[in-house]
């Protein structure tokens, strides 16, 4: 059964983000797999605050990129014909990031539980 919550979540978050104008394979990729790290922080740490700041800074960091559809503080500039092979780069990176958080923040939680369960 919980294996079918975090489905949930992760479709909610999709669609969230469906509404706001992501396609489906990005909405998915993107948001499904943040809704995963992000609620494995917030089961890790207890709270909403560590979630919510990580999306935040994350948002930030996407913004200053240019990412939010409006120039930020840098500009990305990609070559002609180098597009694909950018955003391909961009998915790889993000992935890479997510994953390494999420399995962080669950070495977290069970190193957690197993000080509670010798205490």
């Amino acid at each position: 059964m919980f294996g079918v919550r975090k489905f949930i979540v992760v479709l909610a978050f999709a669609a969230e983000h469906m509404a706001g104008g992501l396609p489906l394979s990005r909405a998915i990729l993107g948001a499904g797999v943040g809704s995963l790290m992000f609620g494995m922080a917030a089961i890790t740490t207890r709270g909403l605050a560590v979630p919510i700041g990580l999306h935040a800074a994350w948002n930030f960091g996407d913004w200053i990129l240019g990412g939010k559809g409006s120039p930020g503080l840098w500009r990305v500039v990609v070559e002609e014909g180098q597009q694909q092979r950018a955003q391909l780069a961009g998915t790889i990176g993000y992935l890479a990031i997510m994953s390494l958080a999420t399995i962080t923040f669950w070495l977290w939680y069970r190193s957690k539980t197993k000080l509670q369960l010798h205490a």
